[in-house]
């Protein structure tokens, strides 16, 4: 970690050390790394320990800050009962014959799961906490060492790079690190990437009321027969509803019937993965069917009724979509051309965009 995190993440972090101007930490780092002596006098031996006691000031004053700071993020990625410490470390030079190099180029990283404290962190965590805490510390690094600008001055560029970095985590466990992300990092431009199309359609639907988020699609396109081919990018102007309707006013009732379903299915993953709707168990997500999901939604409405609570869904929203997807969505699934009508797929539409916008009732 200390290679990634002090020489790479945290190279522009603003430090101050006894007897120097405000630096920065690789600044540091590279001084002492230009201190290392080819004669090993006492005067060379003296500027790289000197240079090694500054780094070790900046590493003491400023890694406790790093930690509070990501165990602070670290709690909105959900109930992962988990806290850690970085224990600053000691560099120094050993300028002893045979050795010459520099020590203490390690952190140690500690960390407490629901008050246990395993030895081995990294081969006791699973990978959902493993991602968390690694995405914890890089998000508290981000904001430590690229700090808000001064109030009327003009704002610093901050860009952050997210290359499927949220495979690891759990699905219940993306769409608080989406929340925090809009949260804690409003005035940063982030490119979150995935090949996962499910999590694509999943963020867009929880994204989408923010207005501030570009989707885009990265395609593969053919030129010549023999020839490499070449990347094609796509901006996805509206929800897939919006490209439904497109469809639907031109008379393409089958994409417009796609585009619909795609919006549905969408809906119902995050409406069961945010409010905890049990489904039948499948070890991969995307082979759990919207009928699975759509059922279990059903239930949880069933369940709070019979024991006399608020309803989950309204009552005339189930029976509708009930309608859609006995006239319009399930004809999908069957061989040959569906037989579609102008007016089920302007029902359908305007069905799944109620439940879309519809605000389901927590659990009293």
């Amino acid at each position: 970690m200390y290679r990634l995190l002090i020489e790479d993440v945290l190279r522009d972090l603003p430090v101050v050390v006894s007897g120097r101007r405000p630096t920065k930490l690789g600044v540091l780092v590279e001084e002492a790394r230009a201190a290392r002596p080819h004669y090993h006098n006492q005067r060379n031996i003296k500027a790289v320990k000197d240079a090694c006691a500054r780094l070790t000031e900046a590493l003491a004053n400023y890694l406790p800050q790093i930690a509070a700071e990501a165990n602070r993020l670290l709690a909105q990625f959900g109930d992962l009962g988990m806290t850690f410490q970085l224990q600053p470390p000691t560099v120094d030079y050993d300028e002893r014959w045979g050795f010459r190099s520099f020590t203490g180029q390690k952190l140690e990283l500690t960390v407490q799961v629901y008050n246990h404290g395993p030895d081995e962190p990294q081969h006791f965590l699973n990978e959902a906490r493993l991602s968390a805490l690694a995405l914890a510390i890089y998000f508290a690094a981000a904001r430590v060492a690229l700090p808000p600008g001064i109030p009327g001055a003009p704002a610093p560029a901050r860009t952050m790079l997210l290359d499927d970095v949220l495979i690891g985590l759990d699905h219940p466990n993306r769409l608080p690190v989406l929340q925090m992300l809009q949260q804690e990092f409003a005035d940063w431009q982030i490119l979150l990437l995935t090949h996962d199309r499910v999590w694509f359609d999943l963020a867009r639907e929880y994204t989408e009321h923010t207005g501030r988020w570009t989707y885009l699609r990265l395609l593969e396109m053919q030129t010549v027969p023999g020839q490499p081919t070449r990347p094609l990018v796509l901006e996805q102007q509206g929800s897939l509803l919006d490209v439904a309707e497109k469809h639907l006013n031109v008379g393409d009732l089958m994409a417009a019937a796609v585009y619909i379903r795609a919006a549905f299915e969408t809906r119902l993953r995050n409406v069961c993965e945010k409010f905890g709707v049990e489904i039948a168990y499948k070890p991969d997500p995307k082979e759990v069917k919207s009928d699975k999901l759509w059922k279990g939604i059903v239930k949880r409405q069933q369940a709070r009724r019979a024991d006399g609570h608020v309803d989950f869904i309204a009552p005339q929203l189930v029976q509708d979509a009930e309608t859609v997807r006995s006239t319009v969505l399930n004809q999908l699934s069957h061989f040959g051309a569906p037989n579609l009508a102008t007016k089920d797929v302007r029902f359908a539409l305007d069905t799944i965009q109620e439940l879309v916008h519809h605000q389901f009732t927590k659990v009293p």
